[in-house]
């Protein structure tokens, strides 16, 4: 690669056409516009997370009551965290057994 990007291309080749920029594949090339498009649009989200969470904190949920209380159950024993993972758990294992497996 380093070969490629250091190679001096006079101007008429490289203005013709039919040649990519830095010697770069099609391929290469998008897969860097995914990257950077993805790391700016993710950026963006997390930030304008944190932008709300700051201006609307005191109708923001708490982050460490999140996944302490499980719904229709009560009382001050009610910290069963691992209920939502077991639920999840349980609800894939019906769709699978359900449609069978994806492969």
């Amino acid at each position: 690669m380093s070969g490629e990007v250091t190679k001096v291309i006079d101007q008429k080749t490289l203005w013709e056409g039919g040649r990519s920029p830095l010697s770069v594949s099609y391929g290469k090339m998008m897969m860097w516009f995914f990257l950077i498009s993805d790391a700016l649009t993710f950026g963006s989200l997390l930030g304008s997370l944190g932008f709300m969470r700051h201006k609307y904190i005191d109708s923001w949920p708490i982050s460490e009551a999140i996944f302490t209380h499980m719904p229709l159950v009560h009382g001050p024993d009610a910290h069963y965290p691992l209920l939502y993972v077991a639920l999840m758990t349980f609800i894939l294992n019906c769709k699978f057994s359900y449609n069978g497996p994806c492969c």
